[in-house]
């Protein structure tokens, strides 16, 4: 960790992640231990779907500590960029950046990954290469600071006096230590899904989720409304594809953090509806499904895209 904060530091381009930095990572501020990345690719979706336990939490993507006697291993789901944590250092606040502020040295880990001499083939600054989902894995990385982004999230952030920021943001010493994984949700699009961009959003989420899976056996996973912002998903379906995927991964437990609104509330009851209804049914047919009901693309918006239901709701059915 020294090494890294030492020779890949976080170049702060705003005022407001500076007002940040200075209260989570003072001068004084003590670099140890150490944290591990790992890239992976593939992964043939099954022929049958699953659902694991779902949580529904409400809230803004927090950090609980598991319990003592939890046998899982917990990990957080960073809402990439296919340029791994390349954006964090600036102005905007969404879910990636927000993660990266909080955890200073995933900004320097995307830094010493693209130019240091690591010598890993394949470790690259790449969270989708050649159209394929390729999610990077961050065991153990610190957390500095739990930043209140009550009125400060998106755009509102850069807004913000510096007052409200420091005010805002609460250092935790010694800091607690999370897991990460990095995965690009589908870019942008308009108009409805269309099968083959269901298909690609139920293979992405299934590479990475049975990554976890593959290096912590027993997993609980925390998410929320992954791509649903500046790349405009449909919350709706985005989490319901989250949630098959997952189950279809061997993940035990997913904690789903909705936000507040009752918007988003019916968003996640309607996803956990259809995914109910799915999970017995063969992945061929819950693709054709999901993208015969008629989900459309969003306005990608860094603050807030309203839920928009679909043309037919699978869970009636």
């Amino acid at each position: 960790m020294a090494e890294l904060a030492t020779q890949f530091p976080p170049r702060w381009q705003h005022r407001n992640k500076v007002a940040v930095a200075e209260i989570a990572t003072p001068p004084d501020a003590i670099h140890e231990g150490e944290i591990t990345a790992s890239r992976w690719r593939g992964g043939r979706i099954p022929d049958a779907l699953a659902l694991p336990v779902v949580v529904k939490e409400e809230g803004f993507y927090l950090y609980p500590v598991p319990a003592a006697k939890d046998p899982t291993t917990h990990w957080h789901l960073n809402f990439a960029d296919p340029n791994l944590f390349g954006y964090g250092e600036g102005e905007l606040l969404a879910q990636d950046e927000l993660q990266i502020t909080e955890h200073p040295a995933l900004a320097s880990l995307g830094k010493a990954i693209q130019h240091g001499p690591h010598g890993v083939a394949g470790l690259k600054r790449l969270t989708r290469e050649d159209g394929e989902a390729t999610p990077v894995l961050v065991e153990g990385a610190p957390r500095r600071c739990a930043l209140d982004t009550r009125n400060l999230y998106g755009d509102d952030f850069a807004r913000a006096s510096e007052a409200s920021i420091r005010a805002a943001t609460e250092p935790l010493r010694p800091p607690t230590r999370s897991n990460i994984l990095a995965l690009a949700a589908l870019r942008p699009s308009h108009g409805a899904y269309t099968q083959e961009q269901v298909r690609r959003l139920l293979q992405t989420a299934y590479t990475g989720f049975r990554a976890l899976v593959l290096r912590s056996r027993r997993v609980t996973l925390h998410t929320g409304f992954w791509g649903c912002g500046a790349f405009g998903g449909n919350k709706g379906l985005v989490s319901a594809v989250q949630m098959l995927a997952a189950g279809a991964a061997g993940v035990e437990q997913v904690h789903f953090w909705w936000g507040s609104t009752p918007l988003n509330s019916s968003a996640f009851d309607h996803a956990l509806a259809v995914a109910k209804v799915l999970e017995s049914a063969g992945t061929g047919e819950a693709m054709r499904s999901l993208a015969s009901a008629g989900y459309r693309w969003g306005s990608a918006n860094e603050n807030y895209v309203p839920f928009e239901p679909p043309d037919f709701d699978l869970s009636s059915r």
